[in-house]
């Protein structure tokens, strides 16, 4: 048979309580900053809010790096891509688009504008760069620089 801590006569009961008020009352606010900050930070949802941007994948293929950038409702267009000094920077702005003749009732979706800045793990070439946006996903592939590039060295037998 369980027990409760309140009736083994220890008061663990209404400390307990306390923390599950603290908790709420710290839910709270943590909602009222989410809310306070989307309206004055928009970004892609409250997820992107925390990170500072779109998420992304970053990953060392040997001869290249290849980034993954999720950017849902963006354009080609909207996206600016720049290397400099071995950092990679996307720039995206989505303007507030809503069709003429319609009424808005509900608007969760608006303007969106974000700033991601990363160190890149390996020099690149620049110039040799392709990116491709498709169903939200930005891909970019960078090539490294032949120093870079990992080489394989044949062992002799003795």
């Amino acid at each position: 048979m369980l027990t409760r801590w309140s009736d083994m006569g220890m008061g663990w009961d209404r400390s307990f309580a306390a923390l599950d008020g603290f908790r709420r009352e710290m839910e709270q606010v943590f909602r009222r900053l989410d809310e306070d900050w989307g309206a004055g930070f928009p970004l892609i949802g409250a997820e992107a809010l925390s990170m500072g941007g779109p998420r992304l994948h970053v990953n060392d293929a040997g001869d290249e790096v290849v980034v993954m950038a999720e950017l849902p409702g963006f354009k080609a267009d909207d996206v600016n891509v720049s290397i400099e000094q071995g950092t990679l920077t996307l720039r995206g702005e989505r303007g507030d688009e809503t069709p003429e003749g319609y009424t808005v009732h509900r608007k969760e979706r608006g303007a969106v504008r974000f700033t991601r800045t990363i160190a890149l793990p390996a020099q690149v070439e620049a110039d040799n760069v392709q990116a491709n946006l498709k169903n939200g996903v930005l891909e970019l592939r960078l090539p490294k620089v032949a120093a870079e590039r990992p080489r394989s060295i044949t062992i002799k037998a003795a």
